[in-house]
This record gives C-alpha cells, sequence and structure tokens, in this order.
C-alpha cells in the first residue's frame, strides 16, 4: 500500500504457489486446511484459524486484491472468510457454511476453466450427487471477478495448466461468534458483516 498502486494479480499468484495446499478431499476436516478468517464448530464457536494467525499478510493481500478490484455495484459485499483451491477438473461443490453471495476469483492459467453455476440447486436438498448436468449459467473467469449464490452448486471446467481460485465468503455463523472473532477477521481486511445482517 505504501507504493500506492492496486495489488498486481501477478503477486497474488505469486501467493497461491506458495501455498501448502492440504486435502481438499474433505470439506469437514482437509478444506480447513486451506482456510483464512472465519471458521467455526457445529456449536457456533470459532474465530480465525491458526492459518490465519500464521500467515496474516496472506489473508490481508488477498482481502485488499479483492476490495480495490470490487466493481461499483458490489461495494457493499461483506465477508468472512477466503477459501483457497488448487485444481484441475473441478467437481461439483458449493460452500456449504456460507451465507449470502461468494466472490470468486481465479488465477493462473485459464485457457478453458470456465465457471458452471447452477442457480436452481437447493442447498437444503442436498443435490450435488444428483444435479441436472446441465449448468443455468457458464461464466467466463477469465476477465473478472464471479458473483454468485455461494450455497448453490459450482464446478470450474477443465483448463489447461495451474489454476488456484480464491473464494470470498460469509460464515454462516458469522453472528454467533465473540467479538475477539470479529476483530481477529477484521484485522486480516475482511469487511465482516454488521450484526443481524441477513444478506436478503
Amino acid at each position: 500500500r505504501r507504493e500506492g498502486r492496486q495489488v498486481a494479480e501477478e503477486e497474488a499468484l505469486a501467493v497461491l504457489r506458495l501455498w501448502g495446499f492440504g486435502d481438499v478431499g474433505s470439506a469437514k476436516d482437509g478444506r480447513l486446511d486451506n482456510v483464512l478468517g472465519l471458521a467455526c464448530d457445529a456449536a457456533g464457536a470459532g474465530g480465525a484459524t491458526p492459518w490465519s494467525g500464521a500467515y496474516p499478510e496472506v489473508a490481508q493481500l488477498l482481502n485488499r486484491y479483492l476490495v480495490e478490484r470490487l466493481p461499483a455495484d458490489a461495494r457493499e459485499f461483506a465477508w468472512t472468510s477466503i477459501r483457497l483451491e488448487r485444481s484441475g477438473t473441478d467437481r461439483i461443490h458449493r460452500e456449504d457454511d456460507a451465507v449470502g453471495p461468494c466472490v470468486l476469483a481465479a488465477f493462473g492459467d485459464l485457457a478453458g476453466g470456465a465457471l458452471s453455476v447452477w442457480l436452481d440447486d437447493a442447498p437444503e436438498a442436498d443435490r450435488l450427487g444428483k444435479i441436472n448436468e446441465k449448468a443455468t449459467v457458464c461464466l467466463d473467469m477469465r476477465t473478472s471477478l464471479a458473483l454468485v449464490p455461494g450455497r448453490c452448486g459450482r464446478r470450474l471446467e477443465p483448463c489447461a495448466g495451474e489454476r488456484f481460485t480464491v473464494a470470498f465468503f460469509a460464515h454462516a455463523d458469522f453472528d454467533r461468534v465473540p467479538a475477539r472473532a470479529r476483530k481477529e477477521c477484521q484485522a486480516l481486511g475482511t469487511r465482516y458483516p454488521a450484526p443481524g445482517e441477513t444478506f436478503d
């Protein structure tokens, strides 16, 4: 920030290349290795993940990257958490612990790699294994951020070379955690939702 310029895409990509990605096969366990910001247990107890404390500069850089690029009609977007993903051909998945919209940013070789989104997905039905193969909408991730419903099914299509995806979202239990957790996340550069925010 002292240089008076935006975080360059190449800088964010360099950081993601250095990240030691955990096993993303388990949404309950391994995927937390790749979460910065707020995470909560089933009882709603939570705070900034250990990785946030160990590498706060990573969260701060990625949050700043987002803030500097949010379009005018999304300036009020609020989030508590960042999930880092590295993948080739992705499976259909959603942010089960999210509330409200999710902003996705893609980095790396995006020759191909469109984002398929199932807007008619019903999270409460847990239908990911039976979802219609034809996506509701297909977005080009090479040129801009993507704002999608956080709990709708999504999949990144195949691309050549490396690809990283960063998902910014509000944790569903953001309003149940102690003030300490809110302050921890705000120190990382998140735009923490206001108390009682409903994401209508």
